[in-house]
């Protein structure tokens, strides 16, 4: 049977390339801390049917901000009675039908971790219990959250950083919670446990190839360069993470803290993770002091659609690591 055969085929090669288009073998997930937070959900909403989870540290609702710094900076932090989910989900309805973001059914299936210190006074657990909200109303079934660490606004980790309860400088703080760990698990179950990681495999490259629309890195500030930790056993056959970094913790503020200390890449280094760490830099032009992601507009009102110039960057670098993995 001549069109048996040939619908066979053709099905085959829709399968090949599904399998080719996510990362093989657990899937690709997206976590971030504040703005990073912010990010990643942008970015899961954006192209959520090429991901599977979603880790979000002091962040809130996709959209929250809706264009406006003074937004972000009072409904999106410490006003989340303010944040109206009916008219950002009625938003991200239209922006899915009109195809500048993934259909949002994907969500669906996705895992979403939530985190919010009870001692951060910078985003409220207010806020981001909003993002919960919001993804409950979408038909999101497989949350999970922790609302109980006394830890600050800062990434927790198990053993490293400032004081737990203290918002300071790097924003990485010994909570004696595996924030990191707990994250991927969520999103990926039982993994083996963490193993020491090895220095060598941090790795740098430039991002100018990713770059859309003609612009450069300072166009849309974000670092020129990206690090990465790439487990040697890979063999090209890798899952991938990406861990994005908050305000002020940017390579001229922290170094590559983030990078070493955030606790992802022991759990890399187990379970045959490359974990991505693409990095912003403070700005004036655009307006970005902090060294934020954008998830207000400094780069324009596409920020939170595909064609966003930041995550469309992190899209081609995943597409990239994708197809070497």
């Amino acid at each position: 049977n001549i069109i048996g055969t040939m619908s066979l085929s053709c099905f085959v090669l829709v399968v090949l390339f599904a399998v080719a288009v996510s990362s093989s073998p657990l899937g690709t997930s997206v976590s971030g801390i504040s703005s990073g937070a912010y990010m990643a959900v942008q970015y899961e909403f954006a192209y959520s049917s090429e991901l599977v989870g979603v880790g979000i540290f002091a962040g809130g609702p996709y959209y929250c901000a809706e264009d406006l710094m003074t937004t972000a900076l009072t409904s999106c932090m410490s006003d989340p009675e303010l944040i109206l989910l009916s008219v950002l989900e009625g938003l991200a309805s239209d922006w899915a039908l009109a195809g500048t973001i993934d259909n949002l059914n994907h969500l669906k299936n996705h895992k979403i971790f939530a985190f919010s210190g009870k001692k951060d006074s910078t985003v409220y657990t207010g806020v981001v219990q909003k993002a919960i909200q919001m993804y409950q109303d979408l038909g999101v079934a497989n949350i999970t959250t922790d609302f109980t660490t006394d830890a600050g606004h800062s990434f927790p980790t198990t053993n490293y950083g400032i004081p737990c309860g203290v918002t300071d400088t790097p924003y990485i703080t010994n909570c004696g919670f595996d924030g990191a760990g707990t994250c991927l698990q969520t999103i990926y179950g039982n993994l083996k446990s963490p193993r020491p990681a090895v220095e060598a495999n941090i790795k740098s490259m430039s991002i100018a190839q990713f770059i859309p629309y003609d612009l450069s890195a300072s166009d849309i500030s974000m670092d020129s360069t990206m690090w990465y930790y790439e487990p040697a056993s890979c063999n090209g056959n890798c899952t991938i993470h990406v861990a994005l970094h908050g305000c002020e913790m940017t390579r001229a503020d922290i170094g590559l803290g983030f990078v070493k200390y955030a606790g992802y890449n022991e759990w890399a280094e187990a379970n045959n993770i490359v974990i991505l760490y693409p990095f912003t830099v403070k700005a004036y032009l655009p307006l970005n002091p902090k060294g934020c992601w954008d998830w207000w507009g400094y780069t324009g009102v596409s920020y939170p659609v595909q064609e966003g110039p930041q995550i469309s960057t992190i899209h081609s670098i995943i597409r990239y690591f994708q197809k070497a993995h």
